[in-house]
C-alpha cells in the first residue's frame, strides 16, 4: 500500500513539473533586442544620409525638425505618400501599405533645386534612381506612361517617388524610342534637361537625350 501511495504521490510531482515547464515556455518574452518595423521615416533617414555623402556635398542634415503632410490621394488603398519638411528639405516618401516595403525616395534640395531620388528596402538597403543638379540636367528611373491623344499632354515619366515629369525626345530616334517603350511597359532611364515653366505635366519636361531600359536593384 505505501508503495502504490509512493507511486502515486511520483506520477502527480512530473505532470505538475511537465505544466509548469509548458507554462514557463508559453510566458518567454520576446528576446530584447529583435528588431523593430522599418518605418517610412527611417527609409527618409536613410536615403538622406545616402544622398548627404554622395551627391549634396557639405549639406547640414543634423537634428533637422521634421513636418509631416499626407498626401495620399482620397481613397486610394495600399499606398501611401507622405511629404516631410524641414528647413531647406523637402522629402517625398511613396511605398505599398505591405509588410516590408519599398520605399520610393525624392529629396528635393530647396536652397539648389537639386533634386536625388532613390528606392530604401524595409532592410535599409538604399540605390540612387535618379538626379536633377542644379542646372537641371536629369538622369532619372521610372515608367512611362503616356497620355490620351485628345489631351493636351503626350508622355511623362512616373519616378520612384511618385513625380510626374512630362517628357520629349531632343531627336526623332529618341522619340521613336520613347514611344516603343511605353507601349512595352518598361522600366527606363532617361537621360536630359529639365525644363521648368513650360506647358506640359506639372509644369515641367525633360528633354531627353538618350533613353535605355533598366532593371530595378532593390526589390524585396
Amino acid at each position: 500500500m505505501k508503495v502504490l501511495r509512493f507511486a502515486l504521490v511520483l506520477i502527480l510531482s512530473v505532470m505538475f513539473l511537465a505544466v509548469a515547464c509548458d507554462e514557463e515556455e508559453e510566458e518567454e518574452p520576446t528576446p530584447v533586442g529583435s528588431p523593430a518595423a522599418f518605418s517610412a521615416e527611417d527609409a527618409r533617414d536613410a536615403a538622406l544620409e545616402f544622398a548627404a555623402e554622395s551627391r549634396f556635398a557639405g549639406a547640414s542634415i543634423e537634428d533637422l525638425d521634421w513636418e509631416v503632410t499626407d498626401l495620399t490621394p482620397p481613397g486610394l488603398v495600399g499606398a501611401a505618400n507622405l511629404q516631410y519638411d524641414a528647413e531647406g528639405w523637402r522629402v517625398l516618401v511613396s511605398y505599398p501599405v505591405v509588410a516590408q516595403p519599398t520605399y520610393g525616395i525624392g529629396i528635393e534640395r530647396l536652397e539648389t533645386g537639386e533634386d536625388w531620388k532613390g528606392r530604401v528596402t524595409s532592410q535599409g538597403e538604399v540605390q540612387e534612381t535618379g538626379f536633377i543638379d542644379a542646372d537641371g540636367a536629369a538622369t532619372l528611373e521610372g515608367m512611362l506612361s503616356a497620355f490620351p491623344e485628345e489631351t493636351e499632354f503626350d508622355d511623362l515619366i512616373l519616378t520612384d517617388d511618385s513625380q510626374r515629369y512630362g517628357i520629349e525626345g531632343a531627336t526623332p530616334e529618341v522619340e521613336e524610342s520613347i514611344a516603343e517603350f511605353t507601349k512595352a511597359a518598361l522600366r527606363v532611364r532617361v537621360t536630359g534637361q529639365l525644363l521648368t515653366d513650360v506647358p506640359d505635366v506639372e509644369g515641367r519636361q525633360i528633354q531627353v537625350e538618350s533613353i535605355e531600359t533598366v532593371v530595378p536593384m532593390l526589390t524585396e
